[in-house]
């Protein structure tokens, strides 16, 4: 649904609406989720811009992910300060995923 909201298929465009959903599947271990969300946070569309937040969820998602997470990795890497990456991996390893909602078969948002 996220990626429904974010591009406007079949309903109205609404990044802040597509950042809760990418939300909800982020937490519950959702890659592809991760990522967007990570991309949302790091533009700011949809959510206010927060490199650290970006930079937990892209950490998440390369971990899980495939090449395109470590791509986008290392670009926000490349344009977020120290700081923002130590506070980043700081709230990463917070995280508690819930992948008892998490159905493996599922199609990712």
């Amino acid at each position: 649904m996220g990626e429904r909201f974010f591009q406007g298929l079949g309903v109205p465009k609404d990044p802040t609406q597509a950042a809760a959903w990418f939300q909800s599947a982020a937490h519950q271990g959702h890659p592809r989720a991760q990522g967007n969300l990570a991309m949302m946070y790091f533009l700011g569309r949809g959510v206010s811009a927060d490199p650290a937040e970006a930079y937990k969820w892209i950490l998440l998602a390369s971990r899980h992910g495939g090449s395109d997470a470590l791509n986008i990795r290392r670009k926000i890497e490349a344009r977020i300060s120290a700081h923002d990456m130590a506070e980043g991996e700081k709230r990463a390893a917070n995280v508690k995923v819930d992948e008892s909602k998490r159905n493996p078969r599922a199609p990712q948002p």
